[in-house]
């Protein structure tokens, strides 16, 4: 283990030929800080130590089988976004794509030039360095738009609580049992208020957490929920009933199993039917139907309100509120960006189309289950296929 200094970014290569060493200290050094790393275990200990910008491997002699390298960056959120170029003597094309598949962003072929390798490694840090720059950019809104509309969210909700709570304090005696009942009924609206916003925060959190961690993501996606018409049915009214939009609801439902647990899909319909209430007056429908097509259960959500504008579903995440100079909103925009977040756990398709002040559409793309024969067959499969793949010896040289 070895360290060269340069002026810029850090590359850290993965290679127990001495030739390969050689010729990348003659080729990078003037223009990178370089790390070498005789084995993956000792390049995953720099990895963790150093944490490289990028890695090279060029590993002679192993087996692609046999590779860690990919599932250990991959486990972890701090190092999953690091680029791998991967050096390799095998030009076929079903083989080297298995290098691709288990997270290779580049693959090399010898003999290449020395043009053709810095132009590789040139592409990739720039591609690192634009994501770096938009996930800064993100969160930068991000920020200001919890400073911008918290503090009112947090303030209007305790505002409810205090006027109604000192009113009932000072004047409590000499108010008749209906006033009191409409304070008391407003403490509690407006506790609801506070309680679900930071409910929601914690769930996007928690769901956002979950984005570098393939191992739980796996374990969601093995839940199911079983007769869901009558699951939603309930969902729906409940959620309506909180704006006295029962009446509202046009209900066209279809049965099946799907593959999604029945507190995130619980979460799913609230937070569409809340958005569908809000943003419609009381006198138009809400249409909320579902089909069964190609082996996916569709559950399509459509109102008659406000709409949304190409740019602004784009837009949709945590904070972002439309328009809000002219319309009165309750909450921080948390719903439609936790509905994203269930939504790729799951791997459902999200589709929202809208005319701006007359309709949205919401549809959610959700799997059906896999029956318990069917889940025994695919991982026999899955076991099968994992045993069954060629074995790939790669020789390095110049």
């Amino acid at each position: 283990m070895s360290v060269i200094a340069g002026d810029f970014s850090k590359i850290l290569v993965i290679t127990n030929e001495i030739e390969i060493r050689q010729n990348f200290e003659q080729i990078l050094s003037q223009s990178y800080e370089l790390l070498f790393a005789s084995s993956e275990d000792i390049g995953l200990e720099l990895i963790r130590s150093d944490c490289p910008d990028l890695v090279i491997l060029a590993l002679t002699n192993i087996e692609i089988n046999n590779i860690v390298l990919f599932s250990n960056l991959s486990s972890q959120p701090e190092t999953a976004i690091i680029p791998v170029i991967v050096l390799t003597t095998i030009a076929e094309p079903q083989q080297w794509r298995l290098v691709m598949e288990m997270g290779a962003d580049d693959v090399l072929f010898f003999p290449f030039t020395e043009k053709e390798l810095l132009n590789a490694i040139a592409i990739r840090l720039a591609k690192q360095t634009a994501y770096l720059a938009y996930t800064q950019q993100e969160l930068g809104k991000l920020r200001e738009n919890i400073i911008k509309f918290l503090p009112h969210e947090m303030r209007t909700a305790l505002t409810g609580i205090l006027a109604a709570s000192d009113l009932l304090i000072n004047q409590g005696s000499s108010l008749n049992w209906s006033i009191i009942r409409e304070m008391l009924t407003c403490i509690n609206s407006s506790s609801h208020r506070l309680l679900r916003l930071i409910d929601n925060f914690l769930l996007y959190a928690e769901l956002k957490a979950l984005e570098n961690n393939p191992q739980i993501i796996r374990l969601y996606s093995l839940h199911q929920t079983n007769l869901v018409k009558e699951t939603i049915k309930e969902i729906a009214i409940k959620s309506a009933q909180k704006y006295y939009r029962e009446d509202s609801l046009v209900l066209d439902l279809q049965d099946a199993c799907l593959q999604i647990s029945e507190t995130n899909l619980t979460k799913l319909i609230e937070e569409l039917i809340d958005n569908a209430c809000k943003f419609s007056s009381e006198q138009t429908p809400i249409n909320v139907n579902s089909q069964i097509c190609d082996n996916q259960f569709i559950l399509t959500i459509k109102d008659y309100g406000r709409g949304l504008t190409p740019k602004q579903i784009a837009s949709l995440d945590m904070g972002i509120q439309f328009e809000r100079n002219y319309y009165e909103q309750q909450g921080f925009g948390l719903g439609l960006a936790i509905v994203k977040q269930i939504t790729q756990i799951y791997n459902i398709k999200l589709k929202i189309k809208s005319v701006p002040t007359q309709t949205t559409i919401v549809s959610l793309i959700i799997p059906l289950a896999e029956t318990k024969k069917q889940l025994t067959l695919n991982k026999k499969t899955h076991i099968s296929n994992c045993f069954s793949r060629p074995t790939i010896n790669i020789n390095y040289s110049f």
